[in-house]
């Protein structure tokens, strides 16, 4: 559905102004109001994952867009955190952490799984 408004939207995922062309995607129980853009190039799933990110752990898609992000040095970084604890490192929240920075750096969730399947090639 494309909504027209002459109110300030804020998209859910990059967090731009809209002002024309806001699409609503639900969210869950919700709906949430996101723009165009977002909506037409993300798929469905990724958006509502994309959204409940933001909501947990604050920021938003691209926020972090102009410096340089590495996938690897990411999971190096990541897992010197969770190795200086001495203890095993928990998969499932290593691997949600290193997709929330990705998010913030603009890397949508397929590009994430591809490079992720690079690295294990390597």
């Amino acid at each position: 559905m494309i909504v027209n408004t002459s109110q300030t939207v804020i998209c859910r995922i990059c967090c731009s102004t809209i002002k024309k062309n806001a699409k609503i995607f639900k969210e869950g129980l919700r709906f949430a109001i996101v723009y165009s853009k977002c909506h037409d190039n993300i798929p469905k799933d990724d958006l509502e994952l994309m959204a409940n990110m933001f909501i947990a752990y604050g920021g938003y898609f691209g926020k972090l867009k102009n410096s340089n992000f590495s996938l690897y040095s990411t999971l190096k970084e990541l897992i010197i955190e969770f190795n200086l604890d001495s203890k095993s490192v928990p998969v499932d929240e290593l691997n949600i952490k290193m997709k929330y920075r990705a998010l913030l750096h603009g890397v949508t969730p397929q590009e994430f799984i591809n490079g992720l399947e690079i690295l294990l090639e390597e």
